[in-house]
């Protein structure tokens, strides 16, 4: 889970292994939690795009 990180433009790398990875095998399933349409978003499995309103409400439902 990627909680308001954007591995594709900080880590580009592990970000380029983790699609490598992903392309072969279909793991690891990506959550990115992100308010911004980026390219991790973009790529990842599932994208909770939060908003100030809704993110603590949110990040609870995802730790239960």
């Amino acid at each position: 889970m990627l909680f308001g990180h954007n591995l594709a433009e900080t880590g580009t790398v592990l970000f380029e292994q983790i699609m490598e990875r992903k392309k072969k095998t279909g793991k690891p399933y990506m959550i990115a939690v992100d308010p911004r349409n980026t390219l991790t978003a973009k790529e990842a499995d599932l994208h909770l795009q939060l908003y100030p309103w809704n993110e603590c409400a949110h990040a609870q439902w995802i730790n239960e």
